[in-house]
């Protein structure tokens, strides 16, 4: 896909991760310096670029993995972006796109004091750090674990963690917002979502390939019936549309083509996810099978970060923003 060589590593490491000790893996990832690929090694990160981002946040779908590896990594790139330190993020984190209702910055006589309640936040954790993205404040805020006030903590239908941020205290680290860092951040936000689910997608559709060849009815596999077929031939082709839009957004770095995966990625996600179990039948919901460690991720993944009604509206918007059809034009074709 992105980076053949990380794949099969990261395939080895992060094989099985469902069952693995959450801590141990974090520890494993963490010594590969995963969690920082794509950061530049100059502002303390791993270095490589967005393709190896890539790759690993869809290995991280493909696997199930059950720790915030990409998430991590797109927080350390926006406080490498903006000249801040990476320190709050030694044990994970996230990067939240916060409007100003929700958060408060006031001057006090020891530095910036935020006061925040932002609900919902996904992979929020008492050791997690956190970095805050304000557009209407122009500043982007990184606060540690010990700034984090008490808040209920929950799980998603993915079992990852969710929680209400609330702080009230002083940041630890405050950078004015580049104008130009926010597109960037929603562009590539929007590109390592998609690449996960594309990696779920994937895992999706080779267990579904293995159940229907293995499995046999009226005296021959599953595979052989024709509906089932087509089943498959419809995930394939899902998982090609994603492959192709997420590969298209990489290549063109744009914010409309790393939105219009995102889009094509929340309808894929649903679309493959009905038809696998739809074809692995009642033992795919079963405890014991892997299938639904996936499809609840495809499921909780398909509206996370933004909604994929909200990525098609803002594909739309940026192409009527043009004078003409050029711009859907080039969108679609690349001027081809």
């Amino acid at each position: 896909m992105f980076n053949d060589d990380l794949r099969a590593i990261a395939d080895d490491v992060l094989a099985g991760s469902t069952e693995a000790d959450t801590d141990t893996l974090w520890m494993s990832v963490v010594a590969l310096d995963w969690p920082l690929v794509g950061v530049p090694e100059s502002s303390g990160g791993a270095g490589g670029d967005l393709a190896d981002a890539l790759e690993l946040a869809a290995a991280a779908g493909r696997n199930a993995s059950p720790i915030p590896l990409w998430e991590t990594g797109l927080a350390a790139w926006v406080l490498a972006s903006s000249g801040l330190g990476l320190e709050v993020l030694q044990r994970g984190g996230v990067a939240v796109v916060a409007p100003d209702q929700q958060v408060r910055l006031e001057s006090s006589a020891t530095g910036l004091r935020v006061v925040a309640r932002v609900p919902a936040v996904t992979w929020l954790r008492p050791a997690g750090g956190v970095v805050l993205v304000l557009p209407s404040a122009g500043r982007v805020v990184a606060l540690g674990p010990g700034d984090l006030g008490p808040a209920s903590f929950s799980t998603n239908v993915a079992d990852e963690p969710v929680g209400d941020l609330v702080l009230d205290c002083t940041a630890e680290q405050v950078a004015d917002l580049d104008p130009a860092l926010l597109p960037a951040f929603e562009a590539r936000r929007a590109l390592l979502r998609s690449a996960a689910i594309l990696g779920a997608v994937e895992r999706c559709c080779s267990m579904t390939l293995d159940h229907v060849r293995d499995r046999h009815q009226f005296g021959k596999p599953l595979i052989a019936l024709q509906a089932v077929a087509h089943g498959l031939a419809d995930m394939t082709l899902e998982r090609r549309r994603l492959t192709s839009a997420v590969q298209e957004g990489l290549d063109r770095g744009s914010l409309g083509t790393a939105l219009a995966a995102r889009a094509v990625a929340g309808s894929s996600a649903g679309t493959v996810a009905r038809i696998a179990h739809q074809l692995h039948g009642a033992m795919g919901i079963t405890r014991e099978h892997q299938l639904h460690f996936v499809t609840r991720r495809l499921w909780a993944w398909t509206d996370q970060d933004v909604t994929t009604r909200y990525a098609e509206e803002a594909v739309g918007r940026l192409v009527l923003a043009g004078s003409g059809d050029d711009e859907l034009w080039a969108l679609s074709t690349d001027g081809r």
